[in-house]
């Protein structure tokens, strides 16, 4: 009984701790809305906005979602025309610096933020990470033996390999591996160098997990976790390498710098970022922290493994050695 009272105690504190200012709630229930553009699936979609209304009941969320190019030409003719109809994006790919640098977005902090990894949170305040896609070599159990089966990332090399292997047509992967905290560009560099004598089919994301999948190729070198385990549920003869250091980066969340329902919008961040917002980006988007200790199917996945996450000053700091990178493979 004593145990059940302190656990009862501590969950209480915990939520007064990620209880948003009293003021800000009741302003939101004034405003009754958010729109909120972004997201993952229709379904997944729903079933996030449904967890939020468990909490603030009196926010009805009005979703918006298509892919990252759209979204980013929509936000940019919406502030080219100063209309400002929008409080909150999730995702926009590429976009984040120039969206700040123009002016689109403004400043927010939640507490929340200070459980994600320092490089998953922009230093200056204007963007963190909406969940997290783990990066990890792939390989077909129908094709590959145990005894076969590569175990790091060196065994990638192996000429064995030669012509069985996908490599994405992005160099992200590489990039985050050349930063000077995991491999540095000249080990990189030297590692695709060896890896593009396998003659790797060059293909992209999805398509080279469905391949091996399908059993018509051994490998690939760079899936997203969440889908290869989702195609590993659905009977797809698969497994991971756990490759050490894993590579992560994901979609991110964005202010607007004028949102119409700005007390709305603050719930929302407070929400997305505190332990029942983490709990839903794992149980429903499957792409929790999987940094160790957060107790997400991620971090359960990869444990023990090394996980960096992509620093975007990094990659847009080194353009010309995104295509030095492309060279090696072919790719122009």
């Amino acid at each position: 009984m004593a145990l059940l009272i302190s656990c009862l105690v501590f969950s209480l504190l915990s939520s007064l701790a990620h209880a948003a200012p009293a003021d800000v709630i009741e302003k939101a229930k004034a405003e009754a809305k958010l729109v909120w553009w972004g997201g993952g699936t229709e379904s997944e979609d729903r079933e996030f906005i449904k967890r939020f209304n468990q909490k603030y009941p009196f926010i009805a969320v009005e979703q918006w979602n298509t892919s990252s190019k759209a979204t980013q030409e929509r936000v940019w003719a919406e502030f080219t025309a100063k209309k400002y109809s929008w409080d909150v994006v999730t995702g926009g790919g590429r976009a984040a610096k120039d969206w700040v640098k123009a002016g689109v977005m403004q400043k927010w902090s939640v507490p929340g933020l200070a459980r994600l990894p320092t490089e998953a949170r922009d230093s200056n305040g204007y963007y963190a990470a909406f969940g997290f896609n783990v990066s990890v070599p792939v390989y077909n159990t129908s094709l590959v033996s145990p005894q076969d089966a590569p175990k790091n990332w060196e065994d990638l090399l192996d000429p064995k390999w030669k012509g069985k292997l996908a490599v994405p047509e992005v160099m992200d992967m590489w990039v985050v591996l050349a930063q000077p905290n995991v491999w540095g560009k000249e080990k990189t560099l030297n590692y695709v160098t060896k890896l593009a004598a396998n003659q790797p089919k060059i293909l992209g994301w999805t398509p080279a997990l469905t391949l091996v999948g399908a059993g018509d190729l051994h490998i690939t070198v760079e899936a997203f976790l969440f889908r290869a385990m989702a195609n590993k549920k659905k009977g797809a003869a698969i497994e991971l390498v756990k490759a050490d250091p894993l590579i992560g980066k994901g979609p991110k969340s964005f202010l607007s710098v004028k949102p119409p329902h700005p007390n709305a919008a603050h719930l929302w961040l407070d929400w997305v970022y505190s332990p029942d917002g983490e709990r839903a980006i794992d149980e429903i988007l499957n792409k929790g922290n999987p940094a160790a200790g957060s107790g997400s199917r991620q971090a359960q996945l990869i444990k023990g493994q090394r996980f960096v996450y992509e620093d975007e000053n990094f990659y847009f700091a080194n353009k010309e050695f995104q295509q030095e990178l492309k060279n090696k493979f072919g790719i122009k």
